[in-house]
């Protein structure tokens, strides 16, 4: 005779037991943890070198793993649920632990000393985890970090106080490699009408600034008139005037993503041109520990 009690405890026991033996797929973590950085599945198939169709099976199949959703759909993109949120704290911790294992036992870690300058574009967001990672990923090399203006970066390469710099293109003697490009956008605060004012207040890195001259040139050649309503040496200075509504600038749409929410882009102005980030480096040899700390860099500015 069957003992469906026992029967039934020791089914239920089995099945306890799976889900803590279950394994989290480390592939789809690597594509959860890209769509919530790029917010779409196909920014993020890209990344990952997988067909969108792939990437969708991935996230179903992590979903059906852990049983909850993990996205939500606003507009073009996909936003985290509040599970999604957990999870991704998880998973960066999973991935960085498992890159980190590999990187340590490697004959090929990465090592030495690192000195970065980034546009302050840049540092906020857009290349703040980057540089987290890599820290943690390679915990044998010492990044410095220099943030500042693309003159002044420039400078700090020439004079060797900077293996390599991420700016803006200007005029300069170092060679440079193109890393991406994005397009220059009027940027002002939401449900505002300083658009309407003449002349048109305008809030402005100090000179010299390729963002400034382009904005000035633009409205010169619709013959919009303008004047300086504030002008700052620093990025925190430009976003404090523009959420204030002392005028509009002109960034890049990343300036608009770390506002969060309280700049808008502007349009109906006259067309802006586009701008690309150039690496420029001391040496036309640069060490493994910067070669791969660029390639980090550059992959991430792809998907601007």
């Amino acid at each position: 005779m069957i003992d469906y009690k026992n029967w039934y405890i020791k089914a239920i026991s089995l099945v306890i037991l799976n889900i803590m033996r279950a394994n989290l797929d480390m592939d789809c973590l690597r594509t959860f943890a890209s769509i919530a950085e790029l917010g779409t599945f196909a920014r993020a198939a890209e990344k990952v070198g997988r067909s969108l169709s792939a990437v969708s099976l991935q996230i179903d199949r992590l979903e059906a793993q852990i049983g909850v959703g993990l996205f939500r759909k606003e507009g073009r993109r996909q936003v985290l649920t509040d599970e999604g949120e957990r999870m991704l704290l998880h998973a960066r911790q999973i991935l960085t632990a498992n890159d980190a294992a590999i990187s340590a036992l490697s004959q090929n870690s990465i090592t030495g000393p690192v000195r970065l300058g980034i546009l302050q574009d840049l540092a906020e967001q857009t290349l703040a985890g980057v540089l987290g990672e890599f820290t943690r990923v390679h915990p044998q090399a010492r990044l410095d970090v220099q943030v500042e203006r693309s003159k002044v970066l420039i400078d700090a390469v020439e004079e060797g106080d900077l293996d390599m710099a991420i700016t803006f293109e200007i005029e300069t003697r170092l060679s440079g490699e193109e890393l991406a490009e994005t397009q220059m956008v009027w940027v002002g605060p939401r449900n505002s009408s300083v658009k309407d004012q003449t002349p048109l207040p305008l809030v402005l890195f100090d000179a010299p600034c390729s963002f400034r001259e382009a904005g000035q040139k633009a409205l010169e050649k619709a013959g919009k008139d303008w004047r300086i309503a504030l002008a700052s040496p620093g990025l925190s200075g430009v976003r404090a005037g523009v959420e204030a509504g002392l005028g509009l600038t002109v960034r890049t749409k990343a300036f608009i993503a770390e506002s969060g929410g309280a700049l808008v882009e502007i349009s109906g102005m006259p067309k802006l041109p586009r701008a690309r980030y150039i690496l420029h480096a001391g040496s036309d040899r640069l060490s493994p520990a910067a070669e791969h700390l660029k390639n980090m860099c550059a992959e991430r500015l792809r998907f601007l």
